[in-house]
């Protein structure tokens, strides 16, 4: 609030609005930081999701080809 030479109001302001334009820019700040942490957090949760089902997989891999080996074993055992 500034005052004119004859001690006239140049604009009135309302407390919220004093309020608002000192918080502004931080508000912003801190919205622009949760956006980023939800970001990394989305990225996070994809890349563990990843990891476990390459593991998974692998391991069911390893598992079936391990069980046709023996399939194989035991038809050359039924053979002879």
């Amino acid at each position: 609030m500034s005052w004119t030479r004859n001690c006239r109001w140049r604009t009135m302001l309302t407390m919220r609005e004093i309020l608002s334009e000192s918080v502004g820019s931080r508000r912003f700040q801190t919205l622009l930081a949760a956006v980023f942490a939800g970001a990394a957090l989305l990225l996070a949760c994809l890349g563990i999701y990843g990891v476990i089902s390459y593991s998974v997989a692998r391991r069911y891999e390893r598992d079936v080809g391990f069980e046709l080996r023996w399939a194989r074993k035991l038809r050359k055992c039924r053979c002879l």
